[in-house]
């Protein structure tokens, strides 16, 4: 009687929370979207986007954009539309991307397309920051069997100092250009 044990299958609440969770997105995202579309502007969405827990910067000098982060159980912004950005990919700063995302989410949600959340990659960009600081701690004298893979990261996670970035803020370096990813 040594037949194999049948894969648990997962846990009804952990699917049902996870249901609860993209039923709330999707709502949200509605709901934001069509106060988006009713504006020419940002003003008087910071009340809405801070009741779907979207974090709002301070006001861009003689305009009323903003900058907006995504709330860490929402479809990741980056994937969804910062990667089509050569500045700014990590959060929405005009009335068109915030439109855009809102849209991409819908759209996701519509083809049942499974997106990583922004927590999943922020702890991603944390793990390769965390793995290129353990090789360059790294002070064994031990010497490289032939065909290790030495080679840095291509970025490298540090503190950004840059203008225009906070105290504090991490950055992922890539070259000559450094990008804000995480906040600490």
């Amino acid at each position: 009687d040594d037949a194999p044990a049948a894969p648990e299958a997962p846990a009804a609440d952990d699917a049902d929370d996870d249901d609860a969770e993209q039923s709330t997105v999707v709502t949200g995202a509605r709901e934001l979207l069509s106060k988006v579309l009713s504006r020419q502007d940002m003003r008087g969405l910071r009340g809405p986007l801070a009741q779907h827990r979207f974090r709002c910067g301070p006001a861009v000098t003689s305009s009323y954009a903003f900058e907006i982060s995504v709330p860490g159980s929402w479809p990741c912004y980056y994937d969804l539309v910062g990667k089509d950005y050569l500045g700014n990919t990590e959060k929405a700063r005009s009335l068109p991307q915030l439109r855009k995302y809102l849209e991409a989410v819908l759209r996701c949600a519509a083809d049942d397309e499974r997106v990583r959340t922004e927590d999943e990659r922020r702890a991603e960009i944390a793990s390769v920051g965390a793995a290129g600081s353990r090789k360059a701690d790294d002070t064994d004298d031990d010497e490289e069997e032939e065909g290790d893979d030495v080679s840095p990261p291509p970025r490298t996670l540090r503190r950004c100092t840059m203008h225009g970035f906070r105290e504090g803020d991490l950055c992922i370096e890539k070259g000559s250009k450094s990008f804000v990813v995480v906040k600490a």
